[in-house]
């Protein structure tokens, strides 16, 4: 019998592959292993055979329930939606495991979202936390903690205007919240997150997996952190005090375009980014932050911050900035933009140097027209010096001048000190110098002279001899500047002595920053993708919002019972929140010491969470009576 095959150029073709073979998901043993796996084909790089690759997108228990992997929830929507998954699976744990379905613009999508996690009354959650496999089961957690940071954040309007940020997309904040007060309650990283809302009520009624956590960080956008800046922005008083600083922040990996070597001032052996941070001296907040590179120096982020200020409505606070932004280019960029600011002054520069000519002194060396303050050895005076700026830089007519105020201080004792070093130094200098004069020396050991000479002049004749000469104007400038320290404002009212005083409150921001690497503990840059680098961010500077309230109220009203802010925090920690398997909910009593931490941040106390004699207790101390005999009574003895 002939047996024809029917080919292409002599062999057999093989049976044609249908579109959904790659896409089928079947049961693939390993050992004692069941894996969901899919078998498609690929081509094999170095020989060029099509061969099947195995692609695990999850576990199959013995009765058949498909428990997925990191890998399935992390994929597109489009490409889980491809799979092709046998009827007789049980997908139920994909509900419970998976995050609200993302859109682009990363917004949960219609029908997802979750009911809040307070009432309005403030008392409690009303929705259920999914964070057991199975609805309806008992649970017995934490409370407290995320119960005093979400009051928190609702006085401070944070939840109001996140809200507004992501088109009243709830779930969307409930998850912001919660990772924001992840590190504030346990300072551990995103990896425990899972492990901690086991026994820790969350705002988020799902699991906050690092997966979900990847993709939910990469759909916070610069747009969303500008739109919410801006309502935060909106929220100061008109001419408000806010402080502008920056600090580096290491980082190990190099896979971010920030990512440089810099002035790093935690870990020099590592390289960096720069956080730049303006801190609301008046609310104690942070209300706007950005990156920039790691080596980039505080002078050349000012016109980037200044153009986003202008942008965020901020053109009446008046912005305090720190030591590195005081160059002239800086100021004429603040003077174009309109914006009210304080910054450190030269004084060895211009327009400090002019004032300082201005001063007169005793003959014992003390200044005339400068005002003694505080310390008995401060003095202050005020000046003006106009700058001069070119409207439009393309138009040489378009000249405009503007008067600033420049703040002159003056340390006596410093002042002193300093031209005594300057006269010892001109000493060294001479001594050092005398042997040299008329010797042949090299250019290399000129040029290493003049560094260390700054006092004298010296320069080769044509035999390449030595010539020394007094340097009087780099000795007069020395002089004159001994002991001096300045400040320069534009559109800021007041005397010296008042912005000295507006500037030492710019050092509220240090602590800031010390809040963001020490208690929260990002002093480390951990993002590995430029999608996720801003929404990490945007979650710490909410975070940051949170944890300065809580340790400015410390600060002022419970200091004398605390140790420290986070000392508060671990007093609310032991309250929990008990669910019932027939749906019914308890929040456990408060003790009196939370009841007072609740009263101290404004945060209305659970119904029945009180017993009669703690809220007797409690109006007592609001309102103590005075003590002694009534009026009219009689001593009988």
């Amino acid at each position: 019998m002939n047996i024809i095959l029917h080919g292409i150029g002599g062999y057999m073709a093989g049976r044609p592959k249908k579109a959904e073979t790659d896409y089928k998901v079947s049961l693939r043993k390993v050992g004692t292993y069941r894996y969901a796996s899919s078998h498609p084909y690929v081509t094999d790089e170095k020989t060029g055979q099509t061969i099947r690759r195995y692609v695990n997108w999850g576990e199959l228990t013995e009765d058949l329930k498909f428990i997925p992997f990191d890998r399935y929830v992390i994929a597109t929507d489009e490409e889980r939606n491809r799979l092709i998954f046998p009827d007789e699976w049980d997908m139920s744990m994909v509900k419970l495991i998976m995050p609200p379905k993302m859109s682009v613009s990363g917004m949960a999508e219609e029908g997802t979202v979750p009911d809040p996690y307070i009432q309005n009354d403030g008392s409690a959650f009303s929705g259920t936390v999914l964070t057991s496999p199975v609805t309806g089961q008992f649970n017995n957690r934490f409370y407290g903690g995320p119960w005093l940071l979400w009051g928190i954040a609702v006085n401070k309007h944070v939840v109001e205007d996140l809200l507004i940020t992501f088109d009243h997309q709830q779930s969307m904040v409930n998850d912001v919240l919660s990772l924001a007060m992840f590190p504030i309650l346990t300072r551990w990283s995103y990896a425990q997150t899972e492990r901690w809302q086991a026994y820790t009520k969350t705002p988020s009624n799902h699991p906050l997996s690092l997966p979900f956590i990847t993709r939910f960080t990469q759909a916070i956008t610069d747009s969303h952190r500008m739109n919410f800046l801006k309502l935060r922005i909106q929220r100061q008083k008109p001419k408000a005090v806010v402080a502008c600083n920056s600090t580096s922040r290491s980082a190990y990996g190099r896979c971010l375009a920030d990512i440089r070597w810099g002035k790093n001032k935690d870990n020099s052996s590592l390289q960096n980014t720069l956080e730049v941070v303006v801190y609301s001296i008046d609310t104690h907040e942070p209300i706007y932050y950005r990156s920039f590179v790691g080596n980039e120096n505080d002078g050349r982020t000012l016109r980037t911050i200044i153009a986003d200020l202008v942008a965020l409505g901020c053109e009446e606070l008046i912005v305090i900035f720190d030591r590195g932004y005081e160059s002239e280019e800086n100021i004429l960029e603040m003077i174009r933009a309109d914006q009210p600011f304080l910054v450190c002054g030269k004084v060895g520069q211009k327009p400090a140097y002019n004032s300082i000519g201005k001063v007169r002194y005793t003959k014992l060396g003390i200044p005339l027209n400068l005002k003694r303050f505080g310390d008995e050895h401060l003095y202050a005076g005020q000046f003006e010096e106009e700058y001069e700026y070119l409207s439009n830089p393309e138009d040489s007519e378009s000249k405009v001048t503007v008067k600033v105020k420049i703040n002159l201080y003056c340390d006596l004792i410093r002042r002193v000190r300093e031209l005594d070093e300057i006269h010892t130094k001109m000493l060294d200098e001479e001594e050092e110098l005398t042997s040299l004069r008329g010797t042949t020396i090299t250019k290399s050991r000129l040029t290493e002279l003049k560094k260390k000479c700054k006092f004298h002049s010296l320069k080769l004749d044509k035999e390449g001899i030595l010539i020394v000469t007094k340097n009087d104007k780099a000795i007069e400038k020395a002089e004159n500047i001994a002991g001096f320290f300045a400040s320069i404002a534009y559109k800021i009212d007041g005397d010296a002595i008042a912005h000295y005083e507006l500037y030492e409150l710019r050092d509220v921001q240090e602590k800031y920053f010390e809040e963001m690497k020490d208690q929260l503990g990002f002093n480390m840059q951990n993002n590995w993708s430029e999608e996720g680098k801003e929404g990490r961010r945007f979650i710490l500077f909410i975070g940051l919002i949170i944890h300065t309230t809580v340790r400015c109220t410390w600060k002022d009203k419970l200091r004398d019972k605390y140790p420290s802010s986070m000392d508060v925090i671990h007093e609310m920690v032991p309250i929990r929140f008990v669910e019932y398997e027939d749906g019914s909910t308890h929040v456990t009593s408060f003790t009196t010491p939370q009841a007072e931490i609740s009263e101290a941040f404004g945060l209305p106390i659970p119904e029945d969470c009180l017993s009669e004699y703690q809220k007797q207790t409690l109006d007592r101390k609001r309102s103590p009576k005075k003590r002694g005999r009534p009026k009219g009574s009689t001593n009988k003895n």
